[in-house]
This record gives structure tokens, sequence and C-alpha cells, in this order.
């Protein structure tokens, strides 16, 4: 008599779930169930549906239709108190930081060590740095929340959902800002979840991290579940396929020549306790990259030259030659022809409630307006031209910028100054939680502003987009440059090597 092997009970069930959000099918009858003991990944190009689906998990949105269970319990209320008391906790893409509370206090936010009636303060700071030495990071527990980069606040969110030790974990894009070193800390700690029972459901748009890391994957696409296999059933090629149908754009790997002409020069930039020394040339038409690890500095040199660091120090110079000081403010950096687009697009780079079309030419209303009053037909017309520039669909500039997918908002914001070319570019992250197949058309649009002469530096934590698209890499470790790559010369060995060599000298 041979018995059979029961079937794990899924730690979540789902079935048929659908949603709409306006003329957008988000779900169209989604069904999937989560193990425990596996990562689970979704795949699919932005707006395929997989954090909508993360969130009917988590109760942040109840589903029109369909049937979701957790550890055999159906959602009810579908709420995010009902999904956490059944053992769900999430991470999405944008970070849920309280600017104004310590980090210590917001990475055990509701979890607080208590004495009494009482915050143990000393307790609360003693489980907040442990579970900093758990993952390999050093943050000041009593620094602000919202004074640390996106990368160190994903980190707070990380420690917050560690520390609750649900059985169910989403995590959507938690990888996003995080260098080659948090990472393997990062992939460390989920396998040791995995190992003890924990289900987590990965959403990435990183295809060799979720290969490496995942049990199984579910493709989406267009707001259906395409395919599920066991991570052996899949590569890099048969993911891209299911999910976009095609194969995506590939960046050019030819080195271009290097224009004689100097867009900036940036001499002596110093932040306190950030950047030291820091100073380079920028051609015209150049791509020029930055790598580094998280706390490197990088956003720093970006902002510094945007005029959003007050206490930053140095001199810089211009294609007019004359040489003067950091501008001081946005607007001045903008006089002087230096724009930059923020690393947190959502909270800094679009206003929410307002449409697409109003997102994308608001760096150019002096032109679109007559004695203040916007000229609705001009605008009209300037923003569907820079649709057509950057590959938006044109039906997304009627709708709020808050309901586009993160690569149509990061459209929106790259593409603001097509017609206001600025002559150097600061772009820090602009792929940032954004699919493979929209990655391509932003490196892409990169590339064409490159060719019609404006210059453009770029922060990416993704150094293969930078070895890809840079004409140059600058290297940056612990605030200081501590080399220069071309094109030809840089992989991501070499990047690693210098920034290792630093990290052991200290």
């Amino acid at each position: 008599m041979t018995l059979a092997i029961a079937e794990p009970q899924p730690a979540v069930r789902v079935r048929d779930a659908q949603m709409t959000f306006g003329a957008v099918r988000a779900l169209r009858g989604v069904s999937l169930d989560l193990l425990p003991g596996e990562v689970h990944s979704l795949v699919g190009a932005n707006g395929a549906g997989k954090s909508t689906l993360a969130k009917t998990i988590s109760g942040a949105i109840r589903p029109q239709a369909g049937t979701i269970e957790i550890r055999g319990h159906a959602s009810e209320k579908g709420s995010i108190a009902e999904h956490r008391a059944l053992g769900v906790a999430a991470l999405y893409q944008e970070t849920t930081i309280v600017p104004g509370m310590s980090a210590a206090a917001n990475a055990l936010l509701g979890r607080w060590r208590k004495r009494w009636f009482l915050v143990d303060r000393a307790a609360t700071r003693r489980a907040f740095l442990e579970h900093c030495a758990e993952l390999g990071i050093e943050i000041d527990p009593d620094v602000p929340g919202g004074t640390l980069s996106v990368a160190q606040q994903r980190m707070l969110e990380i420690i917050r959902a560690l520390d609750a030790r649900h059985e169910i974990l989403l995590m959507d894009e938690p990888t996003a800002s995080l260098g080659p070193e948090d990472r393997e800390h990062f992939y460390r700690v989920v396998r040791d979840l995995v190992a003890g029972g924990v289900a987590v459901l990965y959403i990435s748009h990183d295809l060799p991290e979720v290969l490496r890391l995942s049990d199984r994957v579910s493709v989406m696409r267009e707001g259906q579940l395409v395919e599920t296999r066991p991570v052996a059933g899949w590569d890099e090629t048969r993911l891209v396929q299911a999910m976009l149908g095609r194969q995506p754009r590939r960046a050019d790997g030819t080195v271009r020549a290097q224009s004689p002409e100097i867009a900036l020069v940036v001499r002596d930039l110093a932040l306190p306790g950030r950047l030291e020394d820091i100073g380079f040339a920028l051609h015209r038409g150049e791509i020029l990259g930055i790598a580094g690890l998280v706390g490197a500095g990088r956003t720093e040199i970006l902002r510094s030259l945007a005029g959003l660091e007050g206490a930053a120090t140095g001199r810089i110079a211009l294609a007019d030659g004359v040489e003067r000081d950091l501008p001081r403010s946005v607007r001045h950096a903008l006089e002087l022809g230096i724009a930059m687009t923020p690393e947190d697009r959502r909270r800094h780079g679009i206003v929410p409630w307002q449409s697409g079309e109003s997102n994308v030419t608001m760096a150019d209303l002096d032109r679109l307006s007559d004695k203040g009053i916007v000229k609705r037909g001009e605008r009209a017309a300037a923003a569907r031209t820079v649709a057509t520039e950057i590959g938006l669909p044109e039906e997304m500039l009627a709708r709020p910028a808050t309901t586009l997918s993160g690569g149509n908002q990061q459209k929106l914001v790259v593409g603001r100054w097509v017609q206001r070319p600025p002559a150097v570019l600061l772009l820090d992250e602009p792929t940032i939680g954004v699919d493979i197949g929209a990655k391509a058309e932003m490196l892409g649009f990169v590339r064409k502003l490159s060719e019609r002469g404006i210059s453009t530096i770029v922060v990416s934590a993704e150094w293969e987009e930078l070895i890809d698209t840079c004409d140059r890499i600058l290297v940056l470790a612990r605030g200081r440059l501590v080399g220069e790559l071309t094109r030809g010369e840089a992989t991501e060995d070499r990047i690693l090597r210098m920034v290792f060599a630093v990290m052991e000298e200290a």
C-alpha cells in the first residue's frame, strides 16, 4: 500500500481575484498559492498587477471579486489589521517612514520595548542595534528617519518586518536601493527566514536576483497570472519572453567619441561627514555614472550640485569657463542649467493628484503661459510631444500621476526636461522599481538626450546599467572618489575591487 504524501497547506490561497481601477483592469481572475518555507517571486512589466495582488494579500485593498485565505482562514473584512493578525507583514515599493521619529523607533514601530506601561527607550535601542548587526549594517539609532537615504529607510522597514517574525512576508522591490554588499546580507536573512518556515512573496524587476533567491516564480502580464514554474524551469530569456512577449532593447556596447567641450567642472566638493575633496569634469553630451555602495555619498554629490545641500562647499565651472560657488537653491541651479530628478519620485518627483499632462510640463510653464494663465491647448500639445518622445501612452496624460505605474511616473519626471533641456541633467536612480522593458526605454531616452548635447550624471545601484549605458564611471567609497573607469574598462568586479580596497584600509 502506497501512502500519498500530503501537499503542504498553503500559507496564502488566492482564487479568481479581480480588481478594477477606473478603466484599468488591474487583476483579471488571478489565482495563486504561497507555501510555507518558500520564496515565491512575482515578475512582470510595470502595470502587470504584481503590487495590486500583493496589496490584496496584505489587506491594503479588498478585491472586488474572488477569495483570499490566509493560513486556512478566509479573509472577511479585507483589512490590513485583519491580515496582520493572521500573520501577514508587507514591505511596499514606497517607504513608510515617520520623518521626525528616530531610526530605532521607526524600525520597531508598533513593537517598542516596554517596561510596565512605558516605552523602554534603551531596550528598544538595543533591539534595533541587534537587528542592524544581524543585517551587517550601521545606522545611528537616534538619527531622525527622514534624514536617512531611501536605501537606509528601506533597511528600517526590513528590520520592522523581521522583528515582527510574521509567518507570511510580502516584499515589493525590497532591494531596489541596496548596493551589492547590502543585498548579500539581505539575501542571507531571507533564506534564514524561509528555512524557519516563513512564506515569502517576492516582487522584483531584478531577474538575476529572482532566479537566485526564488523557489518558484510566477509571471504576470496585463493583470493575469500567465505561468508558474519552479525556479529551475526558468532562465532570464524565458522570463523576459513570458513577461513581454518580445525581447527588450539592449544598450549599444560601442565606445563613443568624447566631445572636447566641457559642460561642468567640479572642484573641492565637500559635505561635512559625507563627502571629501570631490573633483571631476563632465564633457558635453557625456553620460557619467557614479557607482558605490549605499552610504558612499552618491546622492549627496547630485544634491550638492542641484542646490539642495546648504552645508556643501566647493566650486564649479560651466561651459562659460567661469568658476563660481555651488548653487544655493534649486532655482539657482536651474538658472545655471543644472536640473535633477530625485531618487524618490513619489515623494519628490511628481505631484500625485495632478494629471500626467500637468506633471510632464511643469518645468516649462513660463513658455506655456500668458500673464500667469496656462495656455491649455499649447500645454496639451507639448505634453503629447513629450509622451511620444519618452514612450508614454498618450491616454496616461489625462490620469492622475499617482494612478500610474512606477515606470510611467518615472517617464513623467525625466520627460519634463525634454522641452526645457538643461545643460546638465542629474539622474538619481532613474530606473528604480522599473520593469525591464521600461528600463530599456528609459536608458535609450538618456542616450537620446546625450546625442542632443545634454550632459548627464547618473547614480544607480544597478552597476550593470551603468556599465552598459555610461561613457565613464566614477567609483565612490566612504565619501571619496577612488577610481575612474571608461566604458571599455568597467566591470562589476573591477568596481567592487576598488570599493573593497578602500573598505579594507579603513
